[in-house]
């Protein structure tokens, strides 16, 4: 069957698109609304540990889209309107660090301590009816978990309330919402991660971490964990600065990463599971063992016991199989 220049209607109005077609499409690339940094009309998620500068650093980003002036100095930004969902900080605080950042009066609405549920009937609808008729075209969400009423830890609930968040985007809207860590990501800085469901991280287009370096308070390492359209940043610091009743951001420079033996085998384990599925252990350590930079068959065993503990993969005993142990991908990680 040939192919035609327009197909058959799935459901509700929806027609695939033929390959020859979408050629011939005038479609808006892959841009940023920060540099490298806040993806244009993509889902953003900025993460950390409490106090971890995650609020005042987003801030700090809605200032310099409005103001249409660089990042830290370094990251160009688009200038454009914006619009703040606070749920996790009264008038009073937002206001203050505002005035801490800018002397300015900035394109920047803020709808604060309104019980907003972004995953309520309605509720995305308006804001981008709100976004449309002031020509907003950023949306912050500070914070997610405080922005629905879903199970955080369950993949089908959180794909419910990101379905509403992929409304915005669609819209062309950028959205950006603040997330925490789990309390592993404290004891282990390289698997900072959000806290929750895998499909959370699974549907955002950038994800930047927000951590202090030990015993540097003044000090923001940034990591930029996952870049959909782009090879990831190398990770860099950010200083704080404050006299009086100012604030201001300094970029450091890249920091280098050094990443241990550990590590290198947790990832070659992952990555592992995710392409076989389930395995037993004399599998895994069969597979992992040998390859470059990774531990032997103990390292092996320590770090299976390690991601179990994290909750990074599940582990089951097969007593029918004289008591194998078989381990797997947990893709709805627990609220810690």
């Amino acid at each position: 069957m040939s192919q035609q220049s327009s197909s058959k209607e799935i459901s509700n109005g929806n027609r695939p698109i033929w390959h020859k077609d979408l050629k011939d499409m005038e479609i808006e690339e892959p841009s940023y609304i920060v540099d490298q940094l806040i993806s244009k009309s993509g889902i953003n998620a900025i993460s950390g540990l409490p106090e971890s500068h995650k609020s005042f650093i987003t801030l700090e980003i809605a200032k310099c889209i409005s103001l249409g002036v660089p990042f830290l100095g370094k990251f160009q930004t688009e200038r454009g309107k914006v619009f703040i969902v606070d749920e996790e900080n009264r008038k009073g605080r937002i206001k203050v660090r505002l005035d801490a950042l800018t002397e300015e009066v900035l394109e920047v609405s803020i709808l604060a301590e309104h019980g907003l549920k972004i995953d309520s009937d309605g509720t995305s609808e308006a804001i981008i009816k709100y976004c449309k008729y002031y020509d907003i075209g950023t949306v912050i969400f500070d914070s997610l978990s405080s922005m629905h009423d879903a199970d955080e830890n369950s993949n089908s609930q959180m794909a419910k309330v990101f379905s509403k968040l992929m409304l915005l985007a669609n819209k062309g809207l950028t959205v950006i919402f603040i997330h925490h860590e789990p309390k592993s990501a404290g004891r282990n800085p390289e698997y900072a991660s959000l806290r929750g469901a895998g499909d959370i991280l699974a549907k955002c287009d950038i994800h930047l971490s927000l951590s202090h370096p030990k015993d540097k308070k003044d000090t923001i390492l940034v990591k930029q964990m996952k870049n959909r359209d782009s090879e990831r940043l190398p990770n860099f610091e950010i200083a704080v600065h404050s006299e009086e009743d100012k604030t201001w951001f300094e970029y450091v420079g890249e920091v280098s990463e050094h990443v241990g033996k550990g590590y290198r085998t947790d990832n070659a384990i992952i990555e592992l599971l995710t392409t076989d599925g389930e395995l037993y252990q004399g599998q895994i350590t069969k597979a992992v063992n040998g390859i470059k930079g990774i531990g032997g068959e103990k390292m092996v065993l320590k770090r299976l016991t390690l991601l179990t503990n994290s909750g990074k993969i599940n582990h089951r005993i097969a007593p029918d199989e004289k008591n194998k142990n078989y381990y797997s991908v947990n893709m709805e990680q627990p609220d810690e």
